[in-house]
């Protein structure tokens, strides 16, 4: 608007010089006034392309095709203008404007021959944008790959592959083809399969996975998580089950299939269901299937570590301890346990957890817009080496190049990464620094629970039971579910309904 304001200004000023020149009998001079007729003309047509530009962008594509103007528009809706009022700027300055198109005809037709590729996709980009279907972060399958549009210019669209190369696809092609299109402003339905046990009641499988999986942020929330079977193979002793889900943003699909199965895995071992395995495997003497059994010897001795005096006091009821279960979570895994653990209590002891508090009115993101607020699942997660790399990078930024040596010797002192990170945080002496740092790492030593820690457990409104506070899995964790009476009867854990509530590790002998 402010250009169209400047040369509507000027051009009032070149025609009111030309009227005072013309008009002038002592200072009259034909030469200049046909310079300044020239001049205000010309500057005439400028604002009118610049007017009836501004009106055709904004409301006609604005208020009729309710959408903004993309590049490409804004380029054909000027030139179009341009050859227009130029050729009525031409005419009223006495030019013959027949002589002209005869031979600016000839010309274009033989630019038009050698531009036709150009020109075609040019056209081409002009109906997708404005059929509206194609738009900037939507994926298409095209060509049998998988690639995220991340521009679309007047000549070609430029897309991400999977393997992050960018591929140039030009607008012909696109609006000739048969494309599949995975819109970045919707959720996408895909599915995975998992077999279990044929024994176990299809119903207790379809809850205990969709309870496990619904949580996962990366899924459609308000959709829902289907399991189902869907094949009975009575001959290998198994039911074939189904997992259909939403994803928020398409691209993340292959790796949300693995978090499922991962999931999954972790969820039905905790109800003592356990992956189906051939016959040729259960008989070969060098297979090794995973049970809660196998955790035993690791169990007592972090019993022995983090809770002195509970294994003896466990073994006075179960000499073998065949009632103590482990329960083993996946990472980002909200701790919800089963049913058989209600008015028990729950005892950390691997892994960190995090406090989780479930949000109820979070504002549902899609694709693009969603892949800042969503953690990384566990496949997506940096190394160690690579995880340290990035620390004494974001350490430099706050204290300069000193960061890489401190770093060196801070590590030489460090028992673990965490405490690492909180050692190099209390270097930086600048408040606001040291809270940058701390944000890029995604380290809150005061929102983590480590083992030796005490909680107990509740039923929330929808039934699952819960840790209080509510607790997701930063690592692969266990917990055993004790008794009221097995912590009650243990002299060395004094404070234990104290530990609980602020869920500080329990106290140990001395």
């Amino acid at each position: 608007m402010m250009r169209i304001l400047i040369s509507g200004l000027a051009s009032i000023i070149a025609w009111t010089s030309y009227y005072f020149v013309s008009n002038d009998t002592i200072v009259a001079d034909d030469s200049v006034a046909n310079v300044l007729e020239v001049f205000a003309t010309v500057l005439s047509g400028v604002t009118l392309i610049l007017l009836l530009g501004w009106l055709v962008l904004q409301f006609i594509f604005g208020n009729i095709f309710n959408r903004n103007a993309t590049g490409l528009s804004k380029v054909l809706v000027y030139c179009i203008l341009s050859f227009v009022v130029s050729a009525l700027v031409l005419k009223l300055l006495g030019f013959d404007i027949g002589a002209a198109l005869a031979t600016s005809a000839v010309l274009g037709a033989i630019v038009g021959l050698a531009m036709q590729p150009t020109l075609g996709s040019l056209v081409s980009g002009l109906a997708i944008q404005m059929d509206k279907i194609l738009n900037v972060g939507d994926s298409i399958r095209f060509r049998d790959e998988l690639v995220q549009i991340v521009a679309l210019n007047w000549r070609h669209a430029v897309a991400r592959t999977d393997s992050n190369m960018l591929m140039i696809i030009p607008n012909a092609i696109l609006s000739n083809e048969a494309l599949t299109i995975y819109p970045e402003d919707r959720s996408t339905l895909f599915e995975c399969k998992i077999p279990v046990p044929i024994t176990v009641p299809p119903q207790l499988v379809s809850n205990i996975l969709s309870e496990a999986i619904a949580d996962m942020e990366h899924l459609d929330s308000t959709s829902p998580v289907m399991v189902a079977p869907v094949d009975f193979q009575p001959v290998y002793g198994i039911t074939e089950y189904r997992i259909k889900c939403y994803a928020r943003f398409y691209n993340d699909i292959d790796e949300l299939i693995g978090e499922i199965l991962r999931r999954s895995w972790y969820a039905l071992n905790r109800n003592d269901i356990h992956m189906p395995m051939s016959s040729y495997v259960t008989q070969n003497p060098h297979t090794v299937r995973f049970t809660g059994r196998d955790l035993l010897p690791e169990l007592v001795s972090l019993l022995d570590t983090h809770f002195p005096g509970l294994t003896e006091r466990l073994k006075q009821d179960d000499p073998d301890l065949q009632h103590v279960r482990p329960l083993l979570y996946a990472p980002n895994e909200r701790i919800v346990t089963p049913a058989h653990t209600s008015e028990h209590y729950l005892l950390l002891l691997r892994g960190k957890v995090r406090l989780g508090e479930e949000t109820y009115t979070n504002v549902l993101e899609y694709g693009v817009s969603a892949v800042p607020h969503l953690s990384k699942m566990v496949v997506q997660r940096l190394p160690r080496s690579a995880y340290m790399r990035n620390i004494v990078d974001w350490l430099a930024e706050a204290i300069g190049p000193y960061a890489e040596r401190l770093a060196r010797e801070t590590a030489a002192k460090a028992g673990s990464l965490d405490q690492l990170v909180e050692l190099l945080a209390a270097e930086i002496d600048n408040d606001e620094d040291r809270e940058k740092f701390i944000t890029k790492v995604h380290l809150r030593p005061i929102d983590k629970l480590r083992p030796g820690v005490i909680l107990p457990l509740q039923t929330d409104i929808s039934g699952r039971i819960m840790t209080v506070p509510p607790l997701v899995s930063d690592t692969e964790t266990l917990f055993i579910a004790v008794s009221p009476q097995c912590l009650s009867a243990l002299d060395d854990i004094p404070k234990v309904h104290s530990a609980m509530q602020t869920g500080q590790p329990a106290a140990k002998q001395a």
